[in-house]
């Protein structure tokens, strides 16, 4: 009954852990499927992550992945990181986890988003390093793409440009493979960026066209985006005619809030160098007032180039004071930055040498114990074999010599016995062969020889048999020793036919009778009459 009640326990338990692992890979793949509408559709991402989160709080794997899908949603929404807060601890479970964990390489990606947008370069690029190693090749390579691409814009605000364009080639490498149009664009554009800030205008027109050939296949948004950027281009490089038919076509067109700053701003340059002040007039009043600090400073420079050209000296001041406004107000927080950098940078680089030292404490320590617990343990195997060791060789010398004195209490009146089984062992076929061998001074003999001389004596001398071949304790060559032994055959031709040492034998022979006798004291000539008992 007691059986029966601990089997239906046993069944319950196991049903109910199926079940929980059935619920949490159901929630694991829910969470995945937020993350592909994550892609298209943030917001909804969101929105669906916000309702589910209050079911997760008591699992610390579901609650991770929620969090890492919840930064992939907010990061896609453009919702800027003002903190690490969220992505650390996620970071730091699935580094926990070992690089094994799918989620590592995603997590630190993110973690790298982060430290970008807070100013963290070198933590960033560490972190978007770390992914990298922790993905596996052919796997999600458009995330290694990403990287490559979060990589080259730190390097380009860096002014390392070299490495900028290193990474884009990756990133552009990746993004063709993948046939992904939109980041092949991106990606293109960035290149032809770097090769006009190297000073290479001709390879950056090259790339700019293959960028502009793949717009026509984007959205509308992203084709006025590239046709900006070429009139950018030609305006830069000293083709107005070109610029300015280009930046007219972009225009004509609505103009998505996100690029706005950077369209307008090309268009105001190349207006200005015509002197089409009409033209100019309401993208420099948008620039004024809904313009970023950087468009702000570039609108109060042109309104004070017109003053200038029109000789109207009553308004110039006014647009000079705004230049000097805003170029203060970026020089400000240009070197807030500057001073939250270095010390981002000081600070990682002092982080990193703790994490460093101790991590190098941890494994020193780790690796002492590891080397202590083995040695501890195999010191404990050792005496519990040397123990049993002894406890059964004990027991088998006890009844060893239990078995001698019972045999020798038989042979005592049973002389006439052992003599005929003597004779009958001598006459056997493999007992004869042993001596006229030895006789023509022939000592080798090989295996099979030996086999059927042991088998003469299990056949023949049961006796000798019963304490030689039954006992554990004896090795090959002590039995070798007592067969030759009882055959009569004389110590120095022993030694020849085992390829040991007369003296060796001798020892031999006085050691295998302390072991069958468990005495201390004991010489060659014991054993023999030992056997000649037997």
């Amino acid at each position: 009954m007691k059986t029966l009640h601990t089997v239906i326990l046993s069944v319950i338990l196991l049903s109910l852990a199926a079940s929980c692992s059935r619920r949490h890979r159901a929630v694991h793949r829910e969470i995945d499927r937020i993350s592909a509408i994550a892609d298209v559709d943030p917001d909804s991402a969101l929105r669906l992550l916000d309702s589910m989160a209050p079911t997760l709080a008591a699992d610390d794997n579901l609650l991770m992945h929620h969090r890492l899908i919840l930064v992939k949603a907010r990061d896609k929404a453009d919702m800027p990181f003002t903190t690490d807060s969220l992505i650390r601890p996620v970071v730091d479970y699935y580094r926990d986890r070992g690089p094994s964990d799918t989620l590592l390489p995603l997590a630190l990606y993110y973690g790298g988003r982060a430290y970008t947008e807070l100013g963290d370069a070198p933590r960033a690029l560490d972190y978007f390093r770390q992914a990298l190693e922790a993905l596996p090749d052919s796997v999600n390579p458009r995330l290694r793409g990403y990287i490559h691409a979060q990589s080259a814009g730190i390097y380009y605000r860096q002014n390392m440009l070299d490495r900028a364009l290193a990474e884009n080639k990756k990133a552009l490498a990746i993004s063709t493979s993948l046939h992904d149009t939109i980041a092949m664009g991106y990606d293109l554009k960035d290149i032809a960026y770097a090769y006009m800030c190297i000073g290479f205008p001709d390879s950056a027109m090259h790339f700019l066209d293959l960028a502009f050939e793949l717009s026509a296949t984007g959205t509308p948004e992203w084709q006025n985006f590239m046709r900006g950027q070429m009139a950018s281009h030609y305006y830069m490089t000293g083709n107005i005619q070109k610029a300015d038919s280009l930046i007219r076509n972009t225009l004509q067109d609505t103009i998505s809030l996100p690029f706005k700053d950077s369209i307008y701003t090309i268009a105001t340059d190349i207006f200005i160098s015509e002197e089409d002040y009409t033209s100019v007039a309401p993208y420099l009043n948008w620039l004024s007032d809904s313009g970023s600090v950087y468009a702000k400073r570039n609108a109060a420079r042109c309104l004070a180039l017109i003053e200038a050209r029109k000789s109207s000296s009553d308004s110039i001041h006014v647009y000079i004071n705004d230049l000097l406004k805003y170029t203060d107000s970026i020089v400000m927080v240009e070197n807030a930055d500057a001073v939250i950098r270095m010390n981002a940078v000081y600070d990682y680089s002092v982080r990193e040498r703790e994490n460093q030292e101790l991590k190098n404490r941890t494994l020193t320590l780790e690796r002492n114990l590891l080397i202590a617990s083995t040695l501890a343990v195999v010191l404990i195997l050792i005496c519990l074999f040397s123990i049993r060791k002894m406890r059964t060789n004990k027991k088998e010398l006890e009844n060893l010599n239990l078995k001698f004195r019972l045999l020798q209490e038989k042979n005592a009146d049973n002389s006439t016995s052992r003599f005929s089984s003597d004779q009958a062992l001598k006459n056997d076929a493999a007992a004869i062969n042993f001596i006229e061998k030895i006789n023509h001074s022939q000592y080798k003999f090989n295996e099979v020889e030996w086999e059927a001389l042991i088998n003469a004596f299990v056949t023949h001398s049961p006796q000798f048999s019963y304490i030689f071949f039954q006992n554990r304790i004896l090795s090959v060559t002590e039995q070798r020793i007592s067969m030759l032994t009882k055959l009569n055959v004389p110590n120095k031709t022993i030694a020849k036919i085992l390829y040991k040492s007369e003296c060796t034998i001798s020892s031999a022979k006085s050691r295998l009778y302390k072991k069958l006798k468990n005495t201390t004291t004991a010489s060659a000539a014991d054993l023999n009459n030992l056997i000649g008992l037997l």
